[in-house]
């Protein structure tokens, strides 16, 4: 999953915004961050074979990020964002900063997975709490 700037051509079977001007960029970032998981990933092959259409996609189980994991995952999925020269604003907004090397750019994408994994767990306990 990415976020494509405004004016590109997509094909028919990309999913894309109707109205982008209206997307709160902080949601958008946590969308992909937990979308490019490995978890969802796997999720999404056991439904899908070659493309992944809406209808997939909105059966796919997101978790409930709490404030907190939203704000992380926010921030974690900026700092992977490339070319970091067109989120110049967005790094001042967050106060952080480009991802410097691989090493860094693999430990955020661990950090990411596990915040997403947390906030599964927390609710399947819920869940099982309900029964």
């Amino acid at each position: 999953f990415a976020l494509l700037s405004p004016n590109c051509v997509v094909g028919n079977s990309a999913l894309v915004e109707i109205h982008p001007q209206n997307r709160v960029l902080k949601d958008a970032l946590v969308i992909m961050a937990v979308a490019n998981t490995k978890l969802i990933n796997h999720i999404a092959k056991t439904l899908v074979s070659t493309n992944l259409k809406l209808f997939v996609l909105k059966s796919l189980p997101f978790p409930t990020p709490t404030p907190d994991e939203r704000e992380q995952l926010a921030i974690r999925a900026l700092r992977l964002s490339q070319p970091a020269e067109l989120f110049t604003p967005l790094f001042k907004q967050f106060q952080t900063t480009p991802i410097q090397n691989d090493a860094e750019r693999l430990m955020i994408k661990n950090e990411i997975e596990n915040i997403v994994i947390h906030a599964f767990q927390r609710h399947e306990d819920a869940s099982q709490h309900e029964i």
